[in-house]
């Protein structure tokens, strides 16, 4: 008789839990639709407002957090962006939510012009959605800006280093001239030294 009554009650805690869970997302759900609505109207700070109201109240519920990321994202506030797309790929279980994620990470990075990590984060959408040609597409964009980046890097370096070489071959010639103009001075020292000696020996 007693395991059965230890047995009912996990039971009913259990469901008493999963209800619990459930009515906490159906209150989020009307945030999360009012956020959604505003953003597709471009209204990305409003949009922010009713995600982070929905997260107050279910702070794990990754609807509200991947799409606060793709508001903050809009406003062109990539950083703070950033570790919220983190934390869905740290703490998802669902691969889609995970993938989509690593694509928007890849988005932010680019963004920022950190191509190398943008790259990163676009293979590993890929590993997780392999067909995804929007993925595809900015893998290819971000390894050719980073290929531009690198020669840019190169062509900036090549130039201040003809820049530096035409300073010293300038500080050479400049040494040279001097040396040149103190061996003038000296001999046009020594010729009037000369001249002053021919001059006395005269008078």
């Amino acid at each position: 008789m007693r395991k059965h009554s230890i047995l009912y009650w996990i039971i009913c805690l259990s469901f008493g839990l999963m209800a619990v869970q459930a009515s906490a997302q159906n209150d989020v759900r009307p945030l999360v639709r009012k956020g959604n609505d505003l953003f597709k109207k471009g209204k990305y700070s409003d949009a922010e407002v009713e995600y982070r109201k929905a997260l107050e109240k279910n702070p794990k519920y990754e609807k509200a957090q991947f799409n606060l990321g793709d508001a903050i994202y809009q406003e062109r506030n990539y950083k703070e962006a950033d570790p919220l797309f983190g934390n869905l790929i740290k703490n998802s279980k669902d691969n889609p939510v995970k993938a989509n994620s690593y694509y928007n990470l890849g988005n932010t990075l680019l963004s920022q012009k950190n191509y190398e990590s943008s790259i990163r984060a676009y293979i590993n959408s890929l590993r997780l959605n392999p067909n995804d040609y929007n993925t595809k597409y900015n893998l290819e964009y971000a390894r050719k800006m980073l290929k531009k980046q690198k020669q840019n890097k190169n062509n900036k370096n090549n130039k201040n280093n003809k820049n530096q070489n035409k300073k010293d071959q300038n500080k050479n010639q400049n040494k040279k001239n001097d040396n040149k103009n103190k061996d003038k001075n000296k001999d046009n020292k020594n010729q009037n030294n000369k001249q002053n000696q021919n001059n006395k020996n005269q008078n």
